[in-house]
């Protein structure tokens, strides 16, 4: 026998997520900017060749990297970000709605809450 069913919220399964966070007023200037910054480094090109996308293994590997080593969300943080699976109604609405917006392994841009500056990757 399987293990009792996670209950299914009214906001229904929106995917699997990562998440980084910078909080606002930390040394380093704007938490937005940075923010920026770690997500053009997540998803710059192959270091080979400039032409290529980053595949989505790397653009994964990165931004758990970027996570464990920038983001100051506790929860996630060792987890390299990983917020496992986001159902409606989890996230700020704010986080929900770039959430829905993206498509599996699709960063987010910066997104503002009063918690910070996020990024947000969909793992599945």
């Amino acid at each position: 026998g399987g293990g009792a069913a996670r209950p299914v919220s009214p906001g229904g399964l929106l995917g699997t997520f990562s998440l980084l966070l910078i909080l606002p007023g930390d040394i380093g200037g704007d938490a937005m900017r940075r923010v920026a910054k770690l997500r053009e480094k997540v998803l710059a090109p192959c270091d080979f060749n400039v032409k290529l996308p980053a595949k989505p293994k790397e653009i994964r590997k990165r931004f758990a990297e970027a996570a464990r080593t920038q983001s100051q969300d506790d929860t996630t943080r060792a987890k390299g970000g990983d917020l496992g699976e986001v159902c409606g109604g989890d996230l700020p609405a704010e986080l929900e709605e770039a959430a829905r917006a993206l498509a599996v392994n699709g960063v987010s841009q910066p997104i503002e809450t009063e918690r910070g500056a996020h990024l947000l990757l969909r793992t599945a």
